[in-house]
């Protein structure tokens, strides 16, 4: 299905859920790393299409360049037409392959006003999960160092007869 893309094509449904039943739905938590999911959903994404694959594949190099503020519809380095094709059906499989946390993370692109914008949230899900950032790794070494807390318990014997 690669190759270059015309404007006829970018109505065209490709994203049909029934490729993508074997992806466990990501939370966001620790059962499941950002990385993992993000490996088989591209791996699913690169079966239909190479085009789009390549594209987040892209967004997923340019990781922390990629602020808040970024917007996929006026990204010169976004190609628009594989933008223009996928933005509503990715925005839709990440909604299926989301739960908790990390749909919250997908929501949240809608009430920021970017419609239903499937890159915003992909790169939104990294923004918030990627390990690999300055923020996430202090965290991630602060629950490692503090131990848990301790509960302390008495024990009460009572004195056995043969004392």
């Amino acid at each position: 299905m690669g190759g270059n893309l015309t404007r006829q094509e970018t109505k065209r449904v490709v994203l049909d859920e029934k490729y993508f039943r074997r992806i466990k739905q990501f939370e966001g938590d620790s059962k499941l790393p950002l990385r993992t999911w993000l490996f088989d959903l591209l791996v699913a994404i690169g079966q239909l299409d190479d085009n789009l694959a390549a594209e987040l594949k892209s967004l997923c190099r340019r990781g922390t360049s990629l602020d808040e503020k970024w917007d996929p519809a006026s990204d010169d380095q976004l190609n628009q037409l594989v933008y223009e094709r996928y933005k509503g059906e990715l925005y839709g499989l990440l909604c299926a392959l989301t739960e908790g946390d990390a749909k919250m993370v997908v929501r949240n692109v809608v009430d920021k006003g970017y419609s239903q914008d499937g890159f915003k949230a992909f790169v939104e899900l990294g923004r918030r999960f990627e390990t690999q950032t300055a923020a996430n790794l202090l965290q991630a070494f602060t629950e490692a160092v503090a131990p848990p807390q301790m509960k302390t318990c008495l024990l009460y014997t009572s004195p056995s007869p043969r004392d």
